[in-house]
């Protein structure tokens, strides 16, 4: 785990999730000129993911204590963001490239690599979140609104097959279930002192 905190392996990641989040959000540009305004917070789900992956690995680099707040709270969606949506992604994506008559170009490749990478990063640094349970609300809330703005109001991102939208619509939900028991799991010693049971 040291070697994970060290400052250089922290700043070549922030470097990664810079470019991917860059990335990303090029990718998004067309849905996002096609969709309302009020809705572009909730659209690119793995830019923004990946953007606050980027912040709170900079939290992290910069070693202060943690406190309630916007920074808590947005470095809880950026690590059950970075397994919910890498597995996501993988699996969806997985999906198009085992499908007949699929083919697939080296963007497909990238973004499944990325997204893998995303998913590595939250699982090794999950350890790292502020031990706030009030902040995991608060990201629990973020992805059931974002789970609503998907799939009732059609903000999903853009799916590589037809047919494939009961697929990824339950595996969304199913993925946002498993990352609230991860939540209660990393809070355990903390939320049993609040007076909660560990599930």
């Amino acid at each position: 785990m040291n070697f994970l905190l060290r400052r250089d392996v922290l700043a070549i990641l922030i470097v990664f999730n810079a470019v991917s989040t860059v990335w990303g959000f090029s990718r998004y540009a067309m849905q996002l000129s096609e969709t309302a305004w009020y809705l572009w917070p909730l659209t690119p789900d793995g830019p923004i993911i990946s953007l606050c992956f980027m912040l709170f690995l900079c939290w992290v680099r910069a070693g202060k204590p943690w406190k309630p707040g916007w920074q808590a709270a947005l470095s809880w969606i950026a690590v059950l963001g970075a397994f919910k949506y890498g597995i996501w992604t993988v699996a969806v994506q997985g999906q198009y490239l085992l499908s007949p008559g699929s083919q697939p170009d080296g963007r497909d490749w990238l973004l499944i690599a990325v997204y893998l990478g995303l998913l590595l990063e939250g699982w090794l640094y999950w350890q790292q979140l502020p031990k706030l349970p009030n902040m995991y609300a608060v990201a629990m809330s973020w992805f059931l609104v974002n789970d609503y703005v998907d799939w009732l109001m059609a903000a999903h991102p853009r799916l590589p097959l037809a047919g494939e939208f009961a697929f990824a619509m339950w595996l969304s939900i199913g993925l946002t279930v498993a990352i609230y028991f991860l939540g209660r799991r990393t809070l355990g010693e903390v939320l049993q002192k609040n007076g909660f049971k560990k599930r």
